[in-house]
């Protein structure tokens, strides 16, 4: 709970007398919750025996307290507890006030076009014609028809939404394959029927951001990376050119936002990037329930250091964030999260922090089998590479012979990652002198494994910088060291 927060609790629904608050207070002086502490603090009241049950009783107390104290703070809150209000002003038979509190509320439902809200809506305004009506009515058309309109609205919406989440991941699945005609005949085919089968000018937001973004992973399928980044760039300015509606639809403001930065990432756009992840950042603060879904945005502010070569940018506050982002929400064996200590583990490589490089393969080790096996088998690549730049090559042999008894039983292992144990055999069958010819091999070699899940990674960590390193008998800091902008 925030400080303020805490001070509505203690001013609205505490009291000197109360255990629970008692309690409450006792909870909130300890740095770190013990039990068997708080039992012997109250070991002369029915709470050391209870304390389960007041625990209980307290925490619906401060469920209490939170939701009186953000209550109105969004639209859907309103639209909530505006919907209760009326119900109990039913219940008094007061239903001249019921009747101008739900006009009220169904104004904000249709300025905020929150359709699903509109069927008990609709449903309080039909029990007034029938049931509460001095001289009752039956229901009209019109009813009838803003029923039928909310209905058709939220099932687009939700069918929309079920076309993105296929197509989603259908294209983590393609990964950087490239199509074969078929295929993009087959998704040519689903973008015209999206453009056959709804008509945008009288679509909602929601539905319109939903056939937007629909459109814009169509074209990241069929490698149209222009047509995609003007579709997102669509689906941002639905909210940006109606601010107000940021409210009531943050978490697809958030995806739209996400999804047009991923794409000025990838493109290159850099000063958009930046622009956009302070408004990601903001809406995050503004809304704190979208928070948990931060890691996507400081993976891509660690990917635009990184491709900057900004790597001394890197060590400190971001990387703070994301170590206390990952442990709060436990993330520790998400791909995303892997992917960033990935990322740091070539960081501190290049920054020379062996302690940190160990700090990070530790934590890579500990994820083994949670992820697919490509981040494994990078993760083992650059436990290789750090060793060798450590020149402990005693490990690297004893890891290079733990290998070579899983290679003919692992069928997982990549064809990119048996030539990279290849790779590191060579280099410990031959002199020093003799490394950098085999680094330049490997160099011209890299094209030929550019579908390659291994490879793949790799390369977006810069894996030819290591191996140029090489090549030119340098260390992997030394070599970086003039390429490390400030």
């Amino acid at each position: 709970m925030s400080a303020a927060e805490k001070r509505y609790f203690k001013r609205h629904f505490s009291s000197d007398k109360s255990l629970q608050t008692k309690l409450f207070d006792f909870i909130n002086s300890m740095d770190e919750y013990e039990e068997d502490q708080v039992k012997e603090y109250f070991s002369d009241t029915n709470l050391a025996k209870n304390l389960k049950v007041y625990k209980v009783q307290l925490f619906d107390l401060l469920m209490k307290s939170l939701t009186s104290y953000h209550s109105k703070r969004n639209i859907n809150s309103r639209i909530r507890i505006g919907l209760e209000e009326i119900e109990i002003l039913i219940d008094k038979q007061l239903y001249n006030s019921a009747l101008v509190r739900l006009k009220k509320i169904k104004e904000l439902c249709l300025q905020h076009e929150a359709y699903s809200k509109l069927f008990q809506i609709l449903e309080f305004e039909n029990q007034f014609k029938v049931h509460y009506s001095i001289n009752p009515l039956p229901p009209n058309d019109q009813l009838f028809a803003e029923l039928e309109d909310a209905v058709t609205r939220t099932e687009t919406a939700y069918r929309l939404q079920k076309i993105l989440i296929e197509l989603n991941s259908r294209k983590n699945a393609k990964g950087h394959r490239l199509l074969d005609e078929q295929e993009k005949q087959q998704y040519q085919r689903q973008l015209q029927e999206l453009q056959d089968n709804y008509q945008l000018e009288s679509m909602s937001l929601k539905e319109k951001s939903f056939w937007y973004q629909s459109v814009s992973c169509i074209y990241d399928l069929i490698d149209e990376e222009e047509q995609s980044y003007s579709y997102k760039l669509e689906a941002l300015s639905l909210f940006e050119n109606e601010p107000l509606k940021i409210n009531s639809h943050s978490r697809l403001y958030f995806s739209a936002l996400h999804n047009y930065l991923s794409c000025c990432n990838a493109m290159e756009k850099y000063p958009e990037l930046t622009e956009g992840i302070q408004k990601i950042k903001a809406l995050a603060k503004r809304f704190p329930y979208l928070h948990r879904n931060m890691t996507f945005i400081y993976y891509l502010e660690t990917r635009y250091y990184y491709r900057q070569s900004k790597f001394r940018s890197l060590p400190g506050p971001l990387e703070n964030d994301i170590l206390k982002h990952i442990k709060q929400y436990d993330l520790e064996g998400e791909h995303i999260s892997v992917s960033l200590f990935l990322h740091y583990t070539l960081i501190y490589l290049i920054l020379g922090n062996a302690k940190r490089v160990q700090f990070y393969l530790r934590r890579l080790q500990n994820n083994t089998g949670k992820t697919p096996p490509v981040f494994s088998q990078t993760h083992g690549i650059i436990e290789l590479i750090s060793h060798y730049e450590t020149g402990d090559y005693f490990i690297i042999n004893n890891l290079l012979l733990s290998y070579k008894r899983k290679l003919k039983r692992e069928l997982e292992y990549t064809p990119f990652f048996r030539r990279a144990l290849e790779f590191f055999n060579q280099l410990g069958r031959v002199p020093k002198e003799e490394h950098a010819q085999l680094a330049q091999e490997l160099l011209g070699e890299l094209p030929e494994y550019s579908e390659d899940g291994v490879c793949r990674l790799l390369s977006g960590l810069h894996l030819e910088n290591w191996l140029l390193a090489v090549n030119n008998n340098q260390g992997f800091t030394d070599w970086m060291a003039d390429k490390c902008v400030e």
